[in-house]
């Protein structure tokens, strides 16, 4: 999902929350890729993005946690396995745009402070897909909501 690039970071701060259920997860047979949270691609790798990660051959099949400007990535293994239930995906993102904390289910899965995308030609739009690799069986993302809050650094 991305409509058009609409969210600049840096502006003041963000809490941004998404409801997700993986119905199955991606192994051998059916290889595939899961991003949630903002990005500028609505097909393939981000160029720019705040987003977690997971695809069951990188990490042990747990979730990474990434900030991506410019193609330059900042990758953070977590130790929060996937499995197919419902759970929360949140970001907060400081005013500055110089910290953000990931959460699964209201606990803090890591911090990134570097290659956060902000300044003209960095904007995203909230994102979430699956981009297969290998075999033939349909898969999906299944997403119930989607909250965010900002507080403008400037009023308008």
């Amino acid at each position: 999902f991305r409509p058009s690039s609409q969210f600049l970071f840096g502006g003041g701060r963000i809490y941004a929350e998404w409801g997700v259920k993986l119905p199955s997860l991606s192994d051998a047979t059916n290889t595939f890729t899961v991003y949630i949270g903002f990005q500028d691609a609505s097909f393939g790798s981000p160029v720019d993005s705040i987003h977690f990660e997971y695809s069951h051959g990188v990490n042990s099949g747990a979730w990474q946690i990434k900030t991506t400007s410019n193609s330059t990535a900042t990758t953070t293994n977590t130790a929060t396995t996937v499995d197919t239930s419902w759970h929360r995906y949140s970001v907060e993102i400081d005013a500055a745009a110089s910290s953000v904390t990931f959460y699964i289910d209201g606990v803090s899965v890591g911090t990134n402070t570097t290659n956060i995308p902000t300044g003209t030609g960095r904007e995203t739009s909230v994102g979430f897909q699956i981009l297969k690799s290998a075999g033939t069986t349909t898969r999906y993302i299944y997403v119930d909501y989607f909250s965010m809050y900002q507080k403008l650094t400037t009023s308008r």
